[in-house]
């Protein structure tokens, strides 16, 4: 319609148009589209534009975000350093000025997630801290205690202290008590998805130090708080999550029969919600992977981590693994190879996963040997057992 509207496809309601199509295809999962849209968006905005504007600095962010996302962190680090350089430019133009503007503050939060994904961690906190303290000096004052964009700083935050493991517990668990607070403060106290999902975030952060009681305290609240929001609708994505969270928490509690109820209601969900190849599916067919890996029984393990491998692979469109998810699910079929006793399998596969992992961070710093550590230490451990199993 816009474009019989304005008879050219160089306008700007045709860019967003060809933007918001392109987020509705990444959504669906299909990747090769709606990076073509995006990139298409990119195009006519400079048609239109020529060279530094904000349509311009959206499309490079946009593009950027998608290469995030998929787990491409060289193309996302070019995109996302024109968006800020140009963001700077626009928004910033004399150097001594003061140099809080929105749109500087969301650029350097995209490049703190993307230093923090690829494991630059000390320009991740470099990034996120700038943008955290941006977005104080810019929404927070005497009249106002509370706000969205902070609450998001105190979210990044807490996942970059998780992404650390090692000493950062309560640094993680301090801005989640803040985000939840905020939050309450901001939309309580009736109930809303921002506060159900830091009532999750705070559940799973008990979950991972096995405090299985605070763990079920919060997830049970974050439970019934979205049956009451999402009352009459039997199948939702918050509610697939719900049962995920479920699943987990009796997987690591122990109670395997719970695990594979909740699990298995995931995976049904999961089908109904999304298209035949979708990241929600293939978790769900790994988390009953890791159910039955966990149980030891590896002939019903195997299926669905082949399963979830095929799905990444078709998603990602492409004979590539160098992707986060794509080595994940080589990791667990390797593992689950070295447990069934096919060493050499498992030490293929495992080879595979590791050159994909050095493809994938070939171009950043030597923080991200902390992703591959866990790979490195499988490796061994099946070169170990495979030499051993070989002399007998």
């Amino acid at each position: 319609m816009n474009q019989r509207l304005f008879k050219t496809n160089d306008h700007y309601e045709i860019v967003k148009s060809i933007s918001k199509l392109g987020l509705v295809c990444f959504k669906m999962g299909d990747l090769q589209q709606s990076l073509l849209f995006y990139e298409s968006a990119l195009e006519i905005s400079k048609r239109i534009y020529g060279s530094d504007h904000d349509m311009i600095s959206r499309c490079l962010t946009q593009i950027g975000l998608f290469y995030l996302n998929i787990g491409n962190y060289y193309e996302s680090q070019f995109y996302l350093k024109l968006a800020h350089v140009m963001n700077l430019k626009l928004f910033v133009p004399d150097e001594n000025r003061e140099t809080d503007h929105l749109k500087v503050f969301f650029s350097l939060r995209n490049l703190g997630l993307l230093y923090m994904n690829s494991s630059q961690f000390s320009e991740s906190l470099t990034h996120l801290n700038q943008a955290l303290e941006m977005a104080q000096r810019l929404f927070l004052n005497d009249q106002t205690k509370n706000h969205p964009d902070v609450v998001s700083m105190f979210v990044l935050l807490a996942e970059f202290h998780r992404k650390l493991a090692s000493q950062s517990g309560k640094k993680r668990l301090s801005y989640l008590n803040k985000s939840f607070e905020m939050n309450k403060n901001l939309y309580g106290p009736t109930d809303h998805s921002r506060i159900s999902k830091s009532l999750s975030s705070l559940a799973n952060h008990y979950l991972n130090y096995h405090d299985f009681t605070n763990a079920y305290s919060y997830l049970n609240q974050a439970i019934e708080m979205n049956k009451r929001l999402y009352v009459g609708h039997e199948d939702h994505p918050q509610l697939a999550n719900d049962l995920v969270s479920l699943g987990r928490y009796y997987l690591q509690y122990g109670n395997y029969t719970q695990s594979l109820i909740h699990f298995d209601k995931a995976l049904v969900m999961s089908r109904k919600l999304y298209s035949t190849n979708h990241i929600r599916i293939a978790d769900a067919e790994t988390n009953l992977g890791l159910h039955y890996m966990k149980i030891g029984n590896y002939r019903l393990a195997e299926p669905f981590f082949k399963n979830a491998y095929q799905m990444k692979k078709t998603m990602f469109n492409s004979n590539k693994t160098e992707h986060p998810d794509m080595i994940s699910a080589l990791s667990n079929l390797a593992k689950l190879n070295s447990k069934m006793g096919d060493c050499q399998t498992a030490k293929k596969i495992y080879t595979e996963a590791f050159n994909a992992a050095k493809n994938l961070y070939r171009d950043f710093n030597k923080g991200n040997l902390i992703e591959m550590l866990p790979l490195l230490k499988s490796i061994g451990d099946v070169y170990h057992k495979y030499v051993f199993v070989s002399s007998i």
